[in-house]
């Protein structure tokens, strides 16, 4: 899969761009106009509770509090003043409080009356308007009875402007936190997708190596099959060609499974408790053939007392037996299988006296399919890293006189829940 990082960097981004998309086109215009229309129905319903109280003098009458987050409703009465266009030169605030703003109320009440003394409102009629200063949603009230007095009526408003202030803000924190938020999404992404190309690159290499490694056993098995059959080849050996390739492949096909079976996290463990010494004489048994074969001598240093350890006999066996196969496969003369208990954990050391694993190839010993200096391919260790590994176990390699291999296993089950 190419470029997957940069998809999924994309798709983060994007995801993430709409989410704050609809979060700025909420703050930047559906909240105002909340704001306004808050506004508006809170001086609505004063003018209403005025007119419904006209009787009362307006000074007894209580301030009414909108039970909304917009802000007090401040008041100015106006007074006849033949040389001042109509307005006091003076406002009596009923709110003393704050009105929400760092602008004095004062400052608001003067820009609310210039406003009125430049468009006038009707009676019981509401208005808006914008300064540097205030967003103003304003209502004029008049009592028809007092038109002849000194008592002009009063103007209502609401100055929202704090609150769309305090949005501005919440909304510039907000595109900070954003951007760092995308930072780190498309790094997460960035890093997310080269390790999904990594696997899939990975996965696609293991297939193409098992393939290749199929493929030379396979045509072994049909080359000498079409011997025996056009005459070309003896019989007898030419079956035991075929029976040794069969066995081959029917090594690496389980081998092939095993691996499938631990990177999708499907291998049961079946946990018993076994003395290690007999595992051990078990893989030299199976693999005596392929020593006497080889003409190597293997010698084993077991201690008298048991090593008891708790896993899956069969999958250590494979693992064991890979790591005992390497070293007498690669082996002079001489094998040597050692195993002991060292405070919790069981240690197994396998020395021969080969050449040794070249500096170059040390560190990738255990990768799949790893071609080293003798040209030799195979999953065989790596399959035994990957068994010792779920087991809670580690294993190393190393040189002495020729390869050395330690293998460590708990002594205590392991028991991780494998999905």
């Amino acid at each position: 899969m190419n470029k997957v990082h940069v998809r999924v960097v994309l798709i983060s981004l994007s995801a993430l761009l709409l989410v704050y998309t609809t979060f700025i086109v909420s703050m930047v215009w559906f909240m105002p106009h909340h704001f306004e229309n808050e506004a508006k129905k809170a001086l609505q319903y004063e003018l209403n509770y005025i007119r419904a109280s006209a009787d009362k003098d307006p000074s007894d009458r209580p301030d009414y509090n909108p039970p909304t987050t917009i802000g007090p409703i401040n008041y100015i009465d106006l007074m006849a003043n033949p040389t001042g266009a109509g307005l006091s030169d003076s406002t009596r605030p009923k709110n003393n409080g704050h009105s929400g703003n760092r602008i004095s109320l004062e400052t608001t009440n003067y820009e609310v009356e210039t406003f009125y003394e430049e468009s006038p409102l009707a009676a019981n009629s509401m208005g808006k308007f914008q300064t540097k200063n205030g967003r103003y949603i304003v209502a004029y009230y008049q009592e028809p009875s007092n038109t002849g007095s000194d008592y002009n009526g009063t103007l209502m408003y609401i100055n929202i402007r704090p609150l769309i202030y305090y949005l501005y803000r919440l909304t510039a924190i907000v595109t900070g936190v954003f951007v760092v938020v995308a930072a780190i999404t498309a790094a997460v992404g960035w890093i997310t997708g080269k390790r999904v190309e990594q696997e899939q690159e990975r996965k696609q290499i293991f297939f193409q190596n098992s393939s290749h490694e199929l493929k030379t056993p396979l045509m072994a098995i049909q080359g000498y099959a079409q011997g025996i059959q056009t005459g070309i080849t003896d019989a007898a050996t030419g079956s035991d060609i075929i029976l040794a390739e069969s066995d081959h492949m029917a090594v690496l096909v389980d081998e092939l499974l095993s691996i499938s079976k631990i990177d999708a996290g499907a291998l049961q463990l079946d946990y018993t408790k076994f003395d290690l010494r007999e595992l051990l004489y078990d893989c030299m048994l199976m693999l005596e053939p392929i020593q006497q074969k080889q003409g190597v001598a293997l010698t084993h240093l077991f201690p008298d007392t048991p090593v008891t350890v708790h896993g899956d006999e069969n999958q250590l066996t494979k693992a064991l037996k890979n790591v005992l196969l390497n070293g007498i496969t690669h082996a002079k003369q001489s094998v040597v299988l050692s195993c002991k208990t060292d405070g919790n954990k069981a240690v197994v050391t396998v020395k021969d006296d080969g050449a040794g694993i070249s500096e170059a190839d040390l560190p990738y010993i255990f990768d799949r399919f790893y071609t080293g200096k003798d040209g030799n391919t195979g999953i065989g260790l790596s399959l035994a890293k990957e068994i010792i590994k779920v087991h809670g176990g580690h294993i190393s390699a190393g040189n002495d006189i020729g390869a050395v291999f330690e293998i460590s296993l708990p002594c205590q089950p392991n028991r991780k829940k494998r999905k």
